[in-house]
C-alpha cells in the first residue's frame, strides 16, 4: 500500500515537473529480488568491480525541485533492482538538469563496507532545492547569522565533544542543539523541508546519528545529499 502512494506522488511530480527517464544501457539480466528500501551512494572509495552492474541511466527535469528528479532516478532504478549507484555527471541549461548514474545491485557486505568508507564528523547544511532560486536562506550557528546562496551550502567540521546549536534567523527561535562523542556519518541539513524521504530501514545499526529537527531545520536522505555535492562542487 506503502508504495503504492509512493508511485502516484512521484509519477504526478513526474507529469508536472516535466521529468524523463531513460535508460542508456542495461544489462541482459536484471536482479529478482529488488530492495525498495535502499538507494545508496557510492563513494570513491569503495570498488564496484565484484558488484552487479544493471544500467546506465539519466534522469532530467525542471530545476525549481532537483529533489524530485532525484526521486524519479531513485524509484526507477530500485524498479530494475538496483539497490546502490555512482554518479556520473550532470548537464543543465538555462531551466533543466539532466544527471546520469550507473546503477548496482550490490550485497549487504559491501553496502556496509561502502558506509564504513562514508566521511565523518561533517554536518552540511543546503537551503532550497530550487537550483534557480536567487533567494537567500539564512539560519544561525552558536548565535551568529550565516547566508546561504543559490547553489552553495554550509559546512560544518565537526569537533567530538563539542556543542553545537543551529537554528533559524529568528530571534527567539529554539535551536537544534547537537553534541556527539563519537565519531558519526555526514549529517545533511536543510532549511526547506525537502528529501525527507529515506528509509530508516535502510540505515539502522551503521551508526549513523539521528538529529532531531525543528521548524525550519530538516534531517534529509544522506544520498541526495551526496549527489548535490557533487553536482555543486
Amino acid at each position: 500500500m506503502k508504495r503504492t502512494i509512493t508511485l502516484v506522488f512521484i509519477l504526478t511530480f513526474s507529469i508536472f515537473y516535466s521529468q524523463k527517464f531513460k535508460i542508456i544501457s542495461l544489462k541482459d539480466s536484471i536482479p529478482e529480488n529488488k530492495n525498495y528500501e535502499i538507494f545508496e551512494f557510492i563513494n570513491d572509495k569503495s570498488s564496484v568491480e565484484n558488484s552487479n552492474y544493471i544500467a546506465t541511466i539519466s534522469c532530467e527535469g525542471e530545476k525549481s525541485a532537483f529533489s524530485n528528479i532525484f526521486e524519479i532516478a531513485k524509484f526507477q532504478s530500485q524498479n530494475l533492482g538496483a539497490n546502490s549507484f555512482k554518479y556520473i555527471k550532470k548537464e543543465e541549461n538555462e531551466d533543466r538538469i539532466k544527471i546520469y548514474l550507473d546503477i548496482y545491485a550490490t550485497t549487504d557486505q559491501f553496502l556496509f563496507l561502502n558506509r564504513k568508507n562514508e566521511e565523518e564528523n561533517k554536518i552540511y547544511v543546503f537551503g532550497s532545492d530550487n537550483l534557480n532560486d536567487k533567494k537567500k536562506r539564512y539560519y544561525k550557528l552558536n548565535g551568529k547569522l550565516r547566508t546561504l546562496q543559490n547553489r552553495k551550502f554550509d559546512q560544518i567540521n565537526y569537533k567530538l565533544g563539542s556543542k553545537l546549536k543551529i537554528a533559524q534567523k529568528d530571534f527567539m527561535a529554539i535551536p537544534i542543539q547537537f553534541q556527539a562523542n563519537k565519531n558519526f556519518k555526514s549529517i545533511f541539513l536543510n532549511t526547506d523541508g525537502w528529501g525527507r524521504n529515506e528509509s530508516q530501514e535502510s540505515v539502522k545499526n551503521y551508526g549513523i546519528v539521528t538529529v532531531t529537527t525543528y521548524e525550519l531545520f530538516y534531517n534529509f536522505d544522506k544520498n541526495l545529499g551526496y549527489v548535490l555535492l557533487e553536482i555543486f562542487n
